[in-house]
Order: C-alpha cells, then sequence, then structure tokens
C-alpha cells in the first residue's frame, strides 16, 4: 500500500520530524499518527523521555567524576540498623 501526500506543508513538517528524530520519514508519520491517536484516545502520555534522562545522567556523572561516584553513600545517610541517620 502507498500514500502519496500532495501537500507540500505537511511533506515540510514530515521531513523536519524525521530529521529531529533521526529516523526515515515512515517511521516520523508513524510516531506522529501513534502519538496524535494515543493522544485521542486519552491515553496517558509519558512526562518525559527516557534517552534525555539517561544522557543527562551520564553527564552528571562526568561532572561529578569518580572520587564523588566511589563514596559509599549508604554509610552516609544510614547507620548500621539501617535507619536514617
Amino acid at each position: 500500500m502507498s500514500l502519496n501526500i500532495k501537500n507540500e506543508e505537511t511533506v515540510r513538517l514530515v521531513r523536519e520530524l524525521a530529521d529531529e528524530l533521526h529516523v526515515s520519514l515512515t517511521a516520523a508519520i508513524t510516531d506522529a499518527v501513534e502519538a496524535r491517536l494515543a493522544q485521542l484516545r486519552g491515553e496517558p502520555q509519558p512526562a518525559f523521555d527516557v534517552d534525555e534522562i539517561l544522557e543527562a545522567w551520564g553527564e552528571l556523572g562526568d561532572r561529578l567524576g569518580k572520587e564523588y561516584l566511589s563514596q559509599d553513600f549508604d554509610a552516609l545517610l544510614y547507620d548500621e540498623k539501617g535507619l536514617p541517620k
């Protein structure tokens, strides 16, 4: 089955979305249609993008350095019985 889009603005928008997502035109259309249908059906939308969070977490780790990240935070926050200090 094929789909022939003759509206230049629609084609431009699909290309822009595909570029932003780094995916094919078909994948961009699929993503957009699935998102719109989910919205219309009242399906819950993710409040965040997992890839963005993982990227930010990696950047934070780079900034903090190995010394900070290798600390025993349990020993800093909890006593020998596992209760908060």
